[in-house]
């Protein structure tokens, strides 16, 4: 990178930032490294406790049950560093997968299976099947949907990049 040219004491304190920015950068993906070893270890953990056992467990490797619920979603999800990184860390890479587990959640918790029956490919309905689900079925089922959606672009949102957003997903 060509530029203006610096005094002595700018140049050194441009080089000194940078490798502290360098720095700070390997320390986060170390940290959400590390999250995600020990989340596995905690769930690895936990299927050994008998009934009674998690707690004092956790009380010994001195964590408290929250952080380790956290660790262990986060380890269970399946994300990469680099996409817990994207969403801006731990704490933004919880609230996308709380939103990734509700969407599919409620997609799953869909009743009627044959929605490509009713719904014509340019928008219209076919009142031949329509009228033959129950209404109430497809209001609770269209509400589903609608959220899903919504916490869909929630979810897209969270990234800069689409291709990003496809591999998390």
């Amino acid at each position: 990178m060509s530029g203006p040219i610096l005094s002595n004491s700018l140049a050194v304190a441009a080089e000194t930032i940078r490798a502290t920015v360098a720095e700070a950068e390997a320390a986060a993906r170390t940290s959400v490294d590390k999250s995600i070893e020990a989340g596995h270890a905690l769930v690895s953990a936990k299927a050994l406790c008998k009934h009674g056992q998690w707690l004092p467990f956790l009380e010994r490797a001195g964590i408290h049950e929250r952080q380790a619920r956290r660790l262990m979603q986060l380890a269970e999800a399946g994300l990469k560093s680099d996409t817990v990184s994207d969403l801006g860390g731990i704490k933004a890479a919880l609230e996308f997968i709380s939103k990734r587990k509700r969407s599919t959640f409620l997609f799953d918790a869909v009743e009627f299976k044959g929605w490509a029956g009713i719904l014509n490919p340019d928008g219209t309905h076919n009142p031949a099947v329509a009228d033959t689900v129950d209404r109430d079925v497809l209001h609770r089922d269209m509400a589903r949907l609608t959220e899903t959606m919504r916490l869909m672009q929630e979810m897209h949102d969270m990234f800069d990049d689409p291709e990003t957003f496809e591999r998390a997903v």
